[in-house]
């Protein structure tokens, strides 16, 4: 394959990388080729979606596309089905065999709309699925055939509890045992013969264990990492073969985990990916805590071997949420934004903006600092929440990518509404003292309640509004520090900070 044109498919611009999870494929009007299509004809071509990445994965680890070495969607319902999912997995495969009826299906559908409207298109493959771990008799019949490559058995762990990994990740298939290798490959590689997809997305967040070890919380051995390598090599290998019998590029871009240390603690090797040129994209991520990524870092490694990187920005929080953490990424080095779960036309306007750093350079922002993921064995350590007592000062970081010094100058701010949010707080026991970047704020304002406090206990600040002259905000990292006093003898309930919310607005 002729090296250039590999590094002009590798640069091509991907202002938003959209991972489109295939859900309308059961929908009742997806039974023919424009009807499956109509919403992605609705929010791509005007958008600045430039890449679509499709799942083709639905239910437990059945194939949406006309797959001979895999499980086709809807075909083969699991043993004991509930009648509702009898009826959902019937009208899933009508749909595709409506489709295949016309001499498509919903992958080359897809292959071909993005084609014709200049847009890329990956083929998504979720390296592991666990939704049948919860639902009894629902795995693939590759799985129930061979029970020993999977980490567990069913039953196995049922008397854990929920926060325990093997409670669900029982179900996770072993990438220690051969056949989950071969299988795996096997449908890769029938992907990528078959249809004309720009690349492959090996998406490891969904889900995130792939070894015994991890059952148990503990790292993986250096055996596992390289078991990993030599997939990983093979992949490559066999991508190559079909890139040269049929003259065309085929990338490779893994989904990781948050942290380099975190990837190698579940096995994966980036590093080593990045050196033995095995990979040519790099998405990073997949939770609510964003902030806490360390994009900085991803893009220095990624870009140290001309490789783009794109952190994951897990669903739309809102126009002016979903501006500042875009913001955030590119002045962190992202090439550019890979979204997951948006959901549309909810998250119209934000595909229409986050894909220009220009665009939303001196637009109305909302920086939220991240709270706890819901997958905490593969993000990073989460910002908030952060736990008070009484003398206690605790600093939080801020944050922020936009230039609001630079702003005042040019007479552009019109304000910066700083909120903090506190669990178990009560005026009459408690007092708060706050600094920005060591300036004292001195003791919060009357709280702002929003909700039932009585049952959330949750309260909302605003401690610092209309600062167009000289503004306590930096571009980059501020310090909030937050001081917790007792007004009185008695020991106070816990108090914790829940949320640090940076509201800018322009004139």
């Amino acid at each position: 394959m002729d090296s250039a044109r590999r590094k002009e498919a590798i640069r091509r611009r991907r202002r938003i990388i959209l991972n489109d999870d295939n859900g309308r494929l059961s929908n009742e009007h997806s039974h023919t080729v424009e009807g499956y299509l109509s919403k992605l004809v609705g929010y791509t071509p005007p958008t600045q979606i430039d890449s679509i990445w499709l799942s083709v994965m639905a239910w437990a680890e059945n194939l949406t596309y006309d797959t001979k070495v895999g499980e086709p969607a809807g075909l083969d319902p699991y043993p004991a089905a509930p009648k509702a999912d009898v009826k959902h997995l019937r009208r899933l495969r009508h749909n595709i065999k409506s489709m295949l009826d016309v001499g498509t299906d919903p992958l080359k559908a897809v292959v071909d709309y993005g084609h014709s409207h200049n847009k890329e298109v990956f083929a998504s493959f979720r390296m592991n699925m666990i939704k049948d771990s919860w639902r009894p008799d629902f795995s693939t019949r590759w799985k129930r055939e061979h029970p020993e490559c999977c980490l567990g058995l069913r039953g196995m762990f049922s008397n854990c509890e929920p926060e325990d990994l093997r409670h669900y990740y029982w179900s996770a298939l072993d990438y220690a045992q051969p056949a989950v290798q071969d299988h795996r490959l096997a449908v890769l590689n029938e992907i990528c013969r078959d249809y004309e997809v720009d690349g492959l997305e090996l998406d490891f967040w969904r889900w995130p264990i792939l070894f015994k070890p991890s059952l148990d919380g503990l790292p993986v051995e250096t055996q596992h990492v390289e078991i990993m390598n030599e997939f990983m090599r093979r992949i490559r290998k066999q991508m190559k073969t079909i890139e040269d019998e049929q003259n065309r590029v085929i990338l490779i871009a893994p989904r990781v985990f948050d942290t380099e240390d975190i990837c190698l603690r579940l096995g994966l090797d980036v590093r080593t990916w990045l050196k033995e040129d095995l990979i040519d994209l790099l998405v990073v991520g997949g939770d609510y805590n964003h902030y806490s990524i360390p994009v900085s870092t991803w893009s220095e490694l990624s870009h140290q071997y001309g490789v783009p990187m794109y952190p994951c920005m897990y669903r739309s929080q809102g126009l002016e949420r979903d501006r500042a953490l875009a913001h955030h990424f590119y002045t962190c080095g992202a090439d550019g934004i890979y979204t997951f779960n948006f959901r549309f036309p909810n998250a119209v306007d934000s595909v229409n903006e986050i894909g220009d750093p220009q665009l939303i350079a001196r637009r109305d922002k909302q920086y939220a600092m991240s709270g706890e993921g819901n997958i905490p064995h593969a993000c990073a350590p989460p910002l908030l929440p952060v736990r008070l007592e009484p003398g206690w000062t605790r600093s939080v970081p801020l944050l922020v990518s936009d230039d609001v010094q630079a702003a005042v100058v040019d007479d552009e701010l019109a304000e910066l509404r700083l909120t903090v949010s506190l669990r178990g707080f009560s005026s009459r026991r408690h007092e708060v003292r706050l600094k920005v970047n060591d300036l004292c704020l001195g003791h919060c304002p009357a709280p702002q309640v929003e909700g039932d406090v009585s049952h959330m206990h949750y309260t909302l600040y605003t401690l610092y509004t209309d600062v167009r002259r000289d503004p306590p905000i930096v571009q980059g990292t501020n310090i909030v520090e937050v001081a917790l006093e007792s007004r009185g003898p008695n020991p106070p309930d816990l108090v914790t900070v829940t949320g640090l919310q940076l509201d800018i607005k322009y004139q």
